[in-house]
């Protein structure tokens, strides 16, 4: 008796909610448009290998939806249409291609969702602004120097930039520079080894390995493989009669590098010389002796950002601090006076760092003392 009672009563309230959504439809109390439990069935694919990512979403009014997809500057790279799609689940399926069916270059694609009703209600899922760009510690990190293995989790989807060095000295190497990476836990195994193989740092003293992150959007599908360049300069989007846009990742009181042009958002390039050193037998190796040139030349592509930035030139020998010129000209020349260093081979590290936190790294051998 008690259960019958029960499932009568709740028979009941169901229909009378139901009858009241009618009801103030009725009246013109209207259920504002609205697109809920957004879901990817995975965060990170690789297009290259045919692997293919869905986007799920919920409406609950009959309505036309668009699903936009964007780059990471902006470009409108693909786009999903569904005409008067009913209330419930829907779906679309994204293989990484742009419309014209070339792979669409990147790593981070952002998906937009747009629905209107009938009668011109609109609503629009985009919640970049409010969980991009902020700055996090990952967890749990580990560096074993034994096995050279690094372990960290995430704790949402982040760009992680790693770099080895000293403490309070020179940068060795960017072992990646701002990859994204998922949420959960990661592991990698670094050599141990700087930018030119030739200086193993895992069981250093001083070693210092950072680990920088910041959150990625909600709405970020991650793009795996080979896919890891921009677009040329003309900027290829899908013939929509839409612009490229500025304004989808949200810049506002963001972590500094989340604000940056992503084309030029990466350690410099440059290059260093030795004008009158005599390259030796084994391949980038110069032998040199008394007052020496060292001539250090940033790469074409990187001149124009890294000189309206401003940057540093700090020189090491062996590890130990040389020389640093505060504002930095490029092309650049250093007169090392290599007397007071022993004769032998000694390695020479040159980082340029850039006022906005970018520090590229050149490590070369040399011997001293072979006249």
């Amino acid at each position: 008796m008690k259960k019958s009672f029960l499932t009568c009563f709740i028979f009941g309230f169901v229909i009378l909610i139901f009858l009241g959504v009618v009801v103030a439809d009725t009246v013109g109390l209207k259920i504002p448009l609205a697109i809920g439990k957004v879901r990817l069935d995975k965060k990170v694919f690789e297009p290259s290998k045919g692997e293919k990512v869905t986007l799920s979403w919920e409406v609950n009014k009959e309505s036309d939806v668009t699903v936009a997809i964007y780059d990471r500057i902006g470009n409108l790279v693909r786009t999903f249409n569904i005409s008067r799609a009913f209330p419930g689940e829907q779906s679309v399926t994204w293989d990484g291609r742009r419309g014209d069916g070339n792979f669409a270059l990147g790593q981070t694609f952002l998906y937009i969702i747009e629905s209107t009703a009938v009668g011109g209600e609109k609503v629009i899922y985009n919640p970049s602004v409010e969980t991009g760009g902020q700055a996090v510690n990952a967890h749990n990190y580990v560096f074993d120097a034994e096995t050279g293995k690094v372990e960290y989790v995430l704790p949402k989807a982040c760009m992680v930039r790693l770099r080895a060095g000293l403490k309070q000295g020179m940068l060795a190497k960017t072992i990646f520079d701002w990859e994204p990476q998922a949420a959960g836990r990661h592991e990698l195994i670094w050599d141990g080894n700087d930018v030119s193989g030739l200086m193993n740092l895992a069981k250093h003293a001083d070693l210092n390995i950072n680990l920088t992150c910041y959150t990625l959007p909600d709405n970020t599908i991650i793009a795996k493989g080979q896919l890891l360049a921009f677009e040329p300069e003309e900027k290829r989007v899908e013939k929509t009669g839409k612009e490229t846009r500025t304004d989808l990742w949200g810049t506002n009181n963001k972590y500094i590098h989340y604000t940056h042009d992503p084309q030029a958002c990466h350690e410099p390039r440059f290059a260093v010389f030795f004008p009158k050193g005599k390259e030796t037998d084994e391949k980038n190796v110069y032998k040199i002796s008394g007052m020496t040139p060292i001539r250090i030349e940033l790469d074409n592509r990187d001149i124009r950002n890294l000189v309206n930035r401003r940057f540093e030139i700090m020189l090491y020998i062996d590890g130990v601090f040389l020389f640093e010129m505060e504002e930095g000209t490029s092309p650049f020349t250093f007169n090392w006076d290599t007397k007071p260093f022993a004769k032998g081979s000694h390695i020479l590290t040159v980082n340029i760092m850039s006022y906005d936190d970018h520090i590229g790294v050149v490590s070369q051998k040399v011997i001293i003392g072979a006249d």
